[in-house]
């Protein structure tokens, strides 16, 4: 059975995950959104122009706007089959996007790691310039 924490987390992570779909959509591009209750290996798939489909994790990092940080959870990113990593911000809201496995191998190698969450799972804390300096991820816009 989900834990109360869970189910709040997850609840709070549709919001980016429908904001991230929106956006793909906006451009013109075909998404499925994951249901709830359904567990694949990804967010969202999303069927390009050449109508190939790509896997999207999205994390939503609702504490990015206090602490400046990116929280990469290496559990989370480990477990997620998808091509991409999306990561929402707010204030202002921000969509980054990488192929996931290069965001996992940088959060693996990264030095400053930190228990968090309800199960205290380790995550590497990367400082926004850090990752953008070292990521290059391409910054998502609505058209």
């Amino acid at each position: 059975m989900s834990s109360q924490q869970f189910l709040a987390d997850r609840e709070r992570g549709k919001n980016g995950q429908h904001y991230v779909a929106e956006m793909f959509r906006s451009w013109g591009l075909v998404v499925y959104e994951t249901e709830d209750g359904m567990f694949p290996d990804w967010d969202l798939q999303v069927f390009g122009k050449d109508n190939i489909p790509h896997t999207v994790e999205v994390k939503h990092d609702y504490k990015f706007s206090e602490t400046g940080n990116f929280c990469l959870e290496l559990e989370a990113l480990f477990h997620s089959k998808a091509d991409l990593l999306a990561i929402v911000t707010d204030n202002p809201r921000t969509v980054y996007i990488k192929p996931l496995q290069e965001v996992l191998f940088f959060a693996h190698t990264w030095p400053r790691k930190l228990k968090v969450g309800e199960f205290r799972l380790e995550a590497a804390i990367v400082p926004k310039q850090e990752f953008i300096n070292r990521l290059s991820p391409e910054v998502l816009t609505v058209k």
